[in-house]
């Protein structure tokens, strides 16, 4: 390339422009410097004439000011002069250069018997191709060691009778239970994943370097950490989103990668850096196969009320909103209610697997990812806390408001359904629940729902309660005592009431 600096390079061409100085300046247009600069480049610049078609090419370049742009044009044309270069010589590789590849893959074969040496010449020989593929790897699980070697013999002789090499180098062809695969290590023993030692000091060392100068951290750097942590997914879970979610909000906010950034205005990004720094080594990590859960906790949150309890238990928890909380969104008072049941439950809970089962999908997704919304990444945040404060492994699931309008619409008459055989009718029938569903306001039959799972809920801690549809007056009875000596207030007991009694009309089941 070039020796001279972009800040100079309209300098270098002056005596060129000096010798038009007789020229009217009206008369020495654009075109005439242009060409003039074409000229000087094509004699100065390594690669010449290219730096000049590429700095045609470039529509943003026509601007002459922009002296960036000309240095831009002629590394664009350096490179693919060596592009060129570099598969002309690939291209003239002749078969002399790789006699000592061919000579050790003969080597190989000849070592691992599959094929051998002829003294007298055959009168046919098949041409021998060596060559380099992509590897694929591949896993195989057994339930007992004896079975595991006669599965690992097939897949061998299968491999070579079509006509495959195995790497000897890198494949097990003996049972283990702890091995290293796909960057991981597999402790099939204890059936976890884990996270190789190098990696996880290789992170540390770079959160070190990026704390060293938090004033002045490049974009690129901070998009290495977060890539690796996002690489250890499997391993320990979705902590990798939700603990890195502030350091991609900087990143997404680049205008280039190597521009610098000043973290100390970004409190919750070093939060994040410094977490991963202590905690790494600590981190639970992720079954590979998923256990039963210990505990299944259910939660649910209207605009009046949020509730969670232990199912199988007597643990219950019960919360009336203060106005201030009443008027936050549906996914704020889900998420509150998730934390204040794990709160209330975590010495329970420790050292657990806990499955919590919620109606808001958005709830689940923010538990798992965390959230761009800061109220709601404050929950989040606060939820996982407690989780690892306590050694919890918590699982979200969602349950389809669908699966409480079911309960409703396979009882009384509707389970008569199946009774119907005409295809019209089937239609028909097929479109009344909706039917019947929108003839209440959505606001309201979300609270009678709601109600009415609340109901159905409490109903499971008790085997002894069999039926929720039609229910005993004396379990319904029980069920709004409780709700009198533990709600703070009425209309919580006024809506219950009316959520059951709904569900039962809706039915059409005896009302108790």
């Amino acid at each position: 390339m070039s020796d001279i600096e972009p800040d100079n390079l309209l300098n270098a061409i002056q005596p060129e422009v000096a010798s038009h100085a007789g020229v009217p300046d009206d008369e020495f247009s654009n075109a005439d410097l242009l060409s003039l600069m074409k000229n000087y480049f094509a004699d100065k610049s390594e690669a010449g004439w290219k730096t000049v078609d590429e700095y045609l090419s470039d529509e943003v370049a026509s601007n002459l000011e922009d002296e960036k742009k000309i240095r831009a044009a002629e590394t664009r044309a350096v490179k693919k002069m060596n592009v060129t270069k570099g598969s002309n010589r690939s291209e003239e590789k002749r078969p002399a250069e790789t006699t000592d590849f061919v000579g050790k893959a003969i080597q190989d074969l000849l070592d691992a018997n599959l094929i051998r040496e002829e003294s007298n010449a055959p009168f046919v020989v098949n041409p021998l191709t060596v060559s380099i593929s992509q590897s694929v790897d591949g896993l195989a699980l057994a339930e007992d060691a004896q079975v595991c070697a006669q599965q690992a013999i097939r897949v061998k002789e299968d491999l070579i009778l079509s006509g495959f090499v195995p790497n000897k180098d890198k494949c097990i062809w003996r049972p283990v239970q702890n091995l290293v695969w796909l960057g991981f290590i597999w402790d099939l023993e204890h059936c976890l994943f884990q996270l190789l030692p190098e990696k996880v000091a290789n992170l540390i060392d770079l959160a070190g370097v990026i704390l060293d100068e938090p004033h002045r951290v490049k974009i690129r750097l901070l998009a290495i950490f977060c890539g690796r942590i996002i690489s250890f997914t499997p391993v320990i879970g979705n902590v990798t989103q939700i603990m890195t979610r502030c350091t991609f909000s900087v990143i997404n906010s680049r205008d280039e990668w190597d521009q610098f950034v000043d973290l100390n205005f970004y409190s919750g990004s070093i939060r994040e850096i410094l977490f991963w720094r202590q905690n790494i080594i600590s981190l639970k990590p992720v079954a590979i196969l998923r256990e039963n859960s210990d505990f299944k906790l259910f939660t649910d949150a209207s605009d009046g009320v949020a509730a969670g309890f232990v199912a199988n238990s007597d643990y219950i928890m019960h919360k009336q909103w203060l106005q201030h909380e009443a008027i936050k969104s549906s996914a704020w008072r889900e998420l509150k209610a998730v934390e204040l049941s794990i709160d209330s439950f975590k010495h329970l809970l420790s050292t657990s697997l806990v499955s919590f089962f919620t109606d808001n999908q958005n709830a689940v997704g923010i538990i798992q990812k965390g959230s761009k919304v800061p109220e709601l990444q404050t929950l989040a945040l606060s939820i996982f806390s407690i989780c690892v404060s306590f050694n919890i492994s918590l699982y979200p699931r969602w349950i389809p408001r669908e699966d409480n309008e079911k309960k409703i619409f396979s009882s009384g008459f509707w389970s008569e359904n199946e009774k119907v055989a005409h295809p019209e009718l089937r239609l028909l029938l097929h479109n009344l629940p909706t039917t019947v569903i929108d003839a209440r306001a959505k606001s309201t039959v979300d609270k009678f729902i709601g109600g009415f799972k609340r109901f159905a809920k409490w109903t499971e801690k008790y085997r002894e309660i069999t039926c929720i549809l039609p229910c005993k007056e004396i379990d319904v009875g029980l069920y709004l005592q409780n709700l009198i000596e533990s709600a703070k207030h009425f209309s919580i007991i006024e809506s219950a009431f009316y959520s059951i009694r709904w569900a039962h009309n809706l039915a059409g089941v005896k009302i108790p």
